[in-house]
């Protein structure tokens, strides 16, 4: 398996007069792993849905590698995706699910019979190829929809909230799993993910060691470790506004140093308690701790990789 680039220039999506996602445009390279993070309705899962083909943009372009694809039938994209409620056939066994994005492509069954029980060993459901998703548990049947989407070998792999539905200890185990995977086959691989509950911040749950960007151009004020924020950096504005990034497993950048919207920061590391591998996000106006989204959404800021901020997303890489 091997990715591919994919590059979305001035890509809008409209509901009558409703605008899901206003012109995007965001470049991933071949073999990179982006995540998208963002309240519901900010653009998500349309932006996926217009990349595997099963929306039509209202404008723009998708390209991957130099073909433009947004007019291709999902079946022509050589796209794999998983779906926060797994859709899997509940009437057919695991095996069966796994097998049948093959099986519509005609491959010859003895060679979807091999490619079925290697990806299956590969997510450690082999054993239970033979039941049905409602006698498996909820990792298992997460594994199988993991699993059909990559026995097909895709160029790119997109994963809608892909962990919503599992409990703590699962979807600590299934990040791990999912970054594995990524890092092994290098699939272009879009990892579509909300924003967790705050206080004084977010807190982003990624997987360990995912690059993330400046959401704003700014000074970097701090660059070092900081108390309970671990390895942070805060970038200071102006105009009194100043953002902190926090628990990295790596600081990129120095203080003094003059970043600029969507320059790499650091890397996503962990928080050290039970809830895993976060980035941590806050945002200060004068002093004061500001609702992070609210500021997103009322500031018009530049978010990292050009995300329209009218849509109230934020993307992480």
């Amino acid at each position: 398996m091997k990715g591919i680039a994919v590059r979305l220039e001035g890509l809008s999506k409209y509901f009558g007069r409703v605008a899901a996602l206003r012109t995007l445009d965001l470049d991933i390279h071949a073999g990179e792993m982006v995540a998208f993070l963002g309240p519901s309705g900010c653009g998500k899962t349309t932006t996926l849905l217009m990349v595997a083909g099963i929306y039509q943009p209202s404008s723009g372009a998708i390209y991957f590698g130099e073909r433009r694809v947004e007019h291709l039938h999902p079946r022509d994209r050589d796209v794999g995706m998983v779906f926060q409620s797994y859709a899997l056939y509940p009437h057919l066994t695991l095996l069966e699910n796994i097998a049948f994005p093959l099986r519509l492509k005609r491959v010859p069954a003895d060679e979807v019979a091999a490619k079925v029980r290697q990806t299956a060993e590969l997510l450690g459901i082999g054993h239970v190829l033979e039941r049905r998703p409602a006698h498996v548990s909820g990792g298992q049947q997460q594994r199988a929809a993991l699993a059909r989407a990559l026995v097909k070998e895709p160029q790119v792999l997109l994963l809608d909230e892909p962990l919503s539905n599992l409990d703590a200890n699962l979807r600590e185990e299934m990040r791990y799993e999912i970054r594995r995977l990524h890092d092994e086959f290098q699939i272009t691989t879009v990892y579509e993910m909300r924003w967790g509950a705050f206080h004084f911040g977010v807190d982003m749950a990624a997987p360990y060691g995912t690059p993330y960007y400046a959401a704003h151009a700014g000074t970097v004020t701090l660059a070092r470790y900081e108390g309970g924020y671990g390895n942070a950096i805060r970038i200071d504005h102006g105009n009194g506004i100043e953002t902190v990034y926090g628990h990295s497993s790596k600081l990129l950048v120095t203080e003094g140093q003059h970043v600029e919207a969507g320059q790499m920061l650091g890397l996503i590391g962990s928080t050290g308690y039970s809830t895993g591998n976060h980035l941590h996000f806050e945002v200060t106006v004068n002093g004061e701790h500001a609702d992070p989204m609210a500021y997103l959404l009322a500031h018009g800021v530049d978010i990292a990789k050009r995300l329209e901020a009218a849509t109230g997303g934020t993307v992480i890489t």
